[in-house]
């Protein structure tokens, strides 16, 4: 086993000599005319090209960073400028300013887990996307935009059951497939 294994190593291992594709990449670095377009729309960039992107990228960052140390230095200047009771005063501002943040972030996720109970027991797959439309400011809000919802949904698979539902009964059939005649209807009834 080891030897056969041994054996077919060497002929992967072994080079084959093939200078085509040595000398075809020479003569299209030589000649860039004759390159053939067989690799598809590949977009190629000259040195230039990619000098100005990078450029412009590099612009975009810079604008910002300068932009995030400008307003960093603002808030420090204005820091600066306060006294300490003013200071104090700032930053309870800004807590509370967070605060209501992140409290009506939490009532929209109270929100949406309400309606997603809601919903299922109304039939309904609450999606992300229907609890985008669902889920508003407050919670008469949501029950109110909740029976919008299901309301739609109701008229359209009545819709859906009406259109099924219509249409032309089918024809009584006898046993080899053609239809019946009026005797064979009236001898079926006594069947």
């Amino acid at each position: 086993m080891k030897s056969r294994m041994f054996r077919m190593l060497q002929l992967f291992a072994e080079e084959t000599v093939d200078h085509t594709a040595e000398l075809d990449a020479v003569k299209d670095s030589v000649n860039p005319e004759n390159t053939s377009d067989d690799s598809g729309e590949e977009k190629k960039y000259t040195d230039k090209d990619v000098d100005a992107i990078v450029n412009k990228r590099f612009a975009k960052w810079k604008t910002e960073q300068e932009q995030a140390v400008k307003s960093a230095k603002e808030e420090a200047e204005k820091l600066a400028k306060m006294n300490a009771e003013q200071k104090q005063n700032y930053e309870i501002e800004k807590l509370q300013k967070e605060n209501e943040k992140l409290k009506q972030e939490a009532a929209k996720v109270e929100l949406s887990r309400s309606a997603t109970g809601i919903l299922t027991e109304k039939g309904i797959e609450a999606t992300q996307d229907v609890l985008d439309f669902v889920v508003g400011n407050d919670a008469d809000d949501t029950n109110a935009k909740i029976d919008k919802l299901v309301k739609i949904v109701e008229s359209q698979l009545k819709k859906a059951e009406i259109a099924r539902a219509t249409g032309t009964t089918p024809k009584t059939m006898t046993n080899s497939g053609s239809p019946m005649s009026e005797f064979e209807k009236r001898l079926a009834k006594y069947k």
